[in-house]
Order: C-alpha cells, then sequence, then structure tokens
C-alpha cells in the first residue's frame, strides 16, 4: 500500500456506531468530500465521497444520515446506504 508521506488536514471526525473512525480530508477548492473510514485497529477501511452541503450525522450499518441544505436555506434529512464501487474502490 502506498503512504504518502504527508497528508492534508482533517476538516470533521464522526465515530460510527460499530466504532469506525470516520475522518473528512481537507476540502479546500474541491466540490465532493472525501472521508477515510478506520476500523477499530486503525487501519485503513475504506474511502467515501459526498456531496459538499452534506453534513454527516451518524453512519449505522450501511446507512450514512445526514442534513443538506438547499439554495432557500430548507434543510433535508438524508439517507444514503453505502456499497462498494464497481471497481472495487
Amino acid at each position: 500500500m502506498y503512504a504518502p508521506s504527508f497528508l492534508p488536514p482533517v476538516d470533521e471526525m464522526v465515530i460510527a456506531h460499530d466504532g469506525d473512525i470516520w475522518l473528512r480530508r481537507s476540502s479546500l477548492g474541491v466540490e465532493d468530500r472525501e472521508w477515510w473510514i478506520f476500523d477499530s485497529a486503525l487501519e485503513l477501511a475504506g474511502r467515501v465521497v459526498t456531496p459538499a452541503g452534506l453534513a454527516v450525522r451518524t453512519i449505522v450499518g450501511e446507512d450514512l444520515w445526514g442534513v443538506l441544505t438547499d439554495e432557500l436555506g430548507v434543510s433535508y434529512i438524508v439517507r444514503y446506504q453505502l456499497r462498494e464501487s464497481p471497481n472495487g474502490a
């Protein structure tokens, strides 16, 4: 596994119900947000990309729950089902 010499800072952290640690990478100038997921042994277990405006609130099983706010300021509770990408990433 390739390990870069440095990583961008972390903007946010969420602990999933199963104990996984979700770290959102710094997102300056990027539309989507990348999350790195670490298991209880602190091994990288996966990555997830979410829309820029999504405020992640919790992760339960294969469901990510969050809040999106539209251009009129109306907030919506959303649920995304987490799945592996077809290429295994």
